[in-house]
């Protein structure tokens, strides 16, 4: 699977889709040590992915949501988005633009297959605090009907964020797969 940041590109500039899935990825992240894990863990888990597709990622910092405006085009990207990503020090409450941005989201959200990743630094791991915050994390992916994959420690959620990946890819199959029974099924109902 080719991994692609979609940072100031428009989708008609990346040219020719090749055949197999495309999923979007949204990675969230408070500081940029955990960002590079994020990149980091993305790429290391697309190069294993034998799918053919593109995974189309974008990426925020969480002091862009203080700004309306970016907090509202972070919110859209996140409902279109079929992988969240996000990676923050542990704590017991997420920040309150944080919370906002996913109110906003969870309000608009399509109905693509979804999974929320959720990654808290090694330093916090098994700590109390992000317990807090993966409790907080799973409510919110169960109000969006989404899969719930925490992860702590030294990687950014390695194991996880290649299930959410895997699992989201089986997904997307499927409901290709149903689309085109449907298609050929109204196909034979045509005179």
């Amino acid at each position: 699977m080719e991994l692609i940041w979609t940072v100031g590109l428009e989708e008609g500039d990346l040219g020719p889709a090749e055949t197999g899935v495309i999923l979007r990825a949204l990675v969230m992240y408070e500081d940029t040590v955990l960002g590079n894990r994020a990149l980091e863990a993305l790429n290391n888990i697309t190069r294993r992915v034998e799918t053919p597709g593109r995974l189309l990622c974008s990426l925020w910092r969480f002091f862009f949501l203080s700004d309306r405006p970016m907090l509202e085009m972070a919110a859209a990207e996140a409902a279109g988005a079929d992988i969240i990503l996000i990676a923050l020090a542990a704590v017991s409450e997420l920040p309150s633009e944080v919370n906002e941005w996913i109110n906003l989201w969870l309000s608009t959200r399509n109905k693509r297959p979804k999974a929320l990743v959720a990654f808290a630094d090694e330093e916090a791991a098994g700590d109390r605090a992000s317990f807090g915050l993966f409790t907080r994390l799973r409510e919110v992916a169960r109000l969006g009907r989404m899969d719930f994959f925490p992860a702590n420690g030294g990687t950014v959620g390695g194991a996880s964020l290649q299930t959410a990946l895997t699992q989201v890819l089986a997904l997307q199959e499927a409901q290709k797969a149903r689309a085109t029974r449907v298609r050929a099924s109204e196909a034979t109902r045509r005179p």
